[in-house]
């Protein structure tokens, strides 16, 4: 299904996967993805801070009409970026340079966890 309105939250420098089934407006048919060039971009207040299109950087499954693609994110993706919601859009170009909005969302990007942060208990605390 086209995701409007989706949320994600995660931390600075994490490595996260963003899964996409996509829905044709029929509500019930994959959009076909054979042919077609993906990209997303993640912005904040407007500004595109980050740019992926497939094949490189956006994964298509290996049967395009499953509608299915992700969208890696890395720690170079974000372990740059200060604490804040990130807007996010997933795009489609076809073959006529046609283009539309496929999802769209938010991620909240926090700070760095704490466990990352800490130093290495000394070998006497470990079990």
């Amino acid at each position: 299904m086209v995701a409007y309105n989706d949320t994600r939250s995660m931390a600075q420098g994490e490595t996260i996967t963003l899964n996409f089934e996509l829905i044709a407006p029929d509500g019930r048919s994959p959009i076909d993805l054979t042919s077609l060039t993906l990209w997303w971009g993640l912005d904040l207040n407007g500004t595109l801070l980050r740019y992926k299109t497939s094949p490189d950087d956006i994964i298509i499954n290996a049967d395009p009409t499953t509608g299915k693609c992700t969208v890696p994110l890395i720690l170079t993706d974000t372990e740059d970026l200060t604490p804040d919601k990130y807007h996010y859009e997933l795009w489609q170009q076809d073959y006529l340079n046609e283009e539309n909005k496929l999802a769209e969302g938010w991620i909240n990007i926090k700070a760095t966890s704490i466990r990352e942060t800490l130093p290495l208990p000394p070998d006497s605390l470990k079990r």
